[in-house]
């Protein structure tokens, strides 16, 4: 005659609970179970469980616990910015529920949706959906801003979406100083200026 095989009692993972005949218990078992028996582990909210163990572990032959379970916290992946965009905040590193990234976008963009300019990290472990970056709309009066037509069509060369390079910037300023320029040159018979074509 042997003894009955009797596991001690199961210890609850941190962060979660060990189930046994329909009751939940946060600490462990009440008593030993014999083998052949089992319990059901869960986790709590804002946690999953791991990948190594199983749910629901059995009191084993030899009077020991299959691994169970441990609880995890749920964590959201750094936040990736939107093109023409930054993150500041929570954003940069693995982060736990309920903390938030900040969308700033660059230069001549604007938020598509404000209100989603600071996602929150979900229990599911992803991000809300953010703001997009678009660009900002031309103003009524044409001038050398970096914009766009509602059309999504550029009207003039002024108009473009990107940020102007050193050679537009020049080119702006010299037909700027063409326009100022009068047609003034100097009378080569007498040395005296001509009148300009605005003098009358």
């Amino acid at each position: 005659y042997s003894a009955a095989v009797i596991c001690p009692s199961y210890v609850a993972p941190e962060h979660g609970s060990v189930w046994q005949g329909g009751e939940e218990h946060r600490v462990a078992t009440l008593s030993g179970t014999p083998a052949g028996g089992g319990v059901s582990v869960t986790c709590h909210e804002g946690f999953r469980p791991s990948r190594v163990g199983t749910s629901e572990p059995v009191c084993m032959p030899n009077g020991e616990w299959e691994v169970g379970k441990s609880c995890e916290a749920i964590m959201c992946p750094p936040y990736v910015a939107p093109p023409h965009g930054s993150v500041s905040g929570d954003g940069f590193s693995p982060v736990s529920i309920g903390a938030r990234a900040h969308i700033t976008c660059d230069a001549y963009y604007q938020l598509s949706r404000p209100e989603a300019a600071s996602p929150k990290c979900l229990s599911s472990g992803a991000f809300e959906q953010g703001s997009h970056c678009v660009p900002k709309p031309c103003p009524k009066e044409p001038g050398p801003v970096p914009c766009v037509r509602p059309t999504g069509h550029s009207s003039s060369r002024f108009d473009a979406f990107v940020h102007p390079s050193k050679d537009m910037v020049r080119e702006w300023e010299d037909d700027f100083e063409h326009q100022m320029a009068s047609d003034y040159a100097p009378n080569v018979f007498d040395h005296e200026p001509r009148p300009t074509t605005w003098q009358t």
